[in-house]
């Protein structure tokens, strides 16, 4: 790989987007968890209770793909600031960190909301053939639903923001740890190479002194 051939994999949009959606799929997951526990204790018979949640499973496999596919956004933004000394990484994450931490958590909670509405119902409708209404696919209660899907969203979304600020403080860390990490390992080690060059160059020698003496006859009697 030249150096050349290194070039942007996400546009700062793109990027800021990703980081959203990862962040509202993995709000939506905790906040189903968290409503099919308190309703349990808050609603007189917890709807969540008669169906089966087998759209966890696949939250959890859309939040580790964006996830995984923000992180190797940002690894690579690294090493081509690593091998070329730019300023990709903080180009790449520039407009999520822009973002004010209260405007992205705002920007998390209805996509979560929405995320959460649709696992429910799909869930009733693998169950019982038929969709289940907005009360129900929140626990049994709009505004018990609601408020945990704010507060679960906005934790989610000041953590992801924190992350992403400690990602732009350490910018040029963390590129450097990439460089050592993925281009420092593919590459011998200089001592060893020099090492091996004297051994070679060593037994050069002394086979050629050897050669030398050998074309020598004793010498002779007086």
């Amino acid at each position: 790989m030249t150096d050349r051939s290194l070039s942007r994999t996400l546009s700062p949009r793109a990027f800021a987007w990703l980081c959203a959606l990862a962040a509202a799929a993995v709000a939506a997951l905790v906040s189903h968890v968290a409503i099919d526990i308190v309703a349990n204790f808050v609603v007189a018979h917890d709807p969540y209770d008669d169906i089966e949640h087998g759209s966890r499973l696949f939250v959890v496999g859309v939040a580790l793909t964006m996830a995984f596919g923000a992180a190797a956004a940002v690894v690579w933004a690294a090493l081509v600031d690593f091998r070329l000394g730019e300023s990709e990484l903080r180009s790449l994450i520039a407009r999520a960190v822009a973002t004010s931490p209260w405007r992205f958590a705002a920007a998390v909670a209805p996509a979560a909301l929405a995320v959460l509405v649709s696992m429910e119902m799909a869930d009733a409708l693998a169950t019982t053939g038929r969709f289940c209404g907005l009360e129900d696919a929140l626990g049994g209660s709009i505004p018990l639903g609601i408020a945990i899907v704010v507060a679960v969203s906005t934790a989610v979304a000041l953590l992801v923001r924190w992350v992403l600020d400690v990602v732009d403080a350490a910018h040029r860390s963390i590129a450097s740890a990439v460089g050592a990490l993925l281009v420092g390992a593919c590459r011998p080690p200089v001592a060893a190479s020099h090492a091996c060059g004297l051994l070679v160059d060593e037994r050069g020698s002394a086979s050629v002194l050897a050669r030398r003496f050998g074309k020598r006859a004793p010498p002779l009697p007086a």
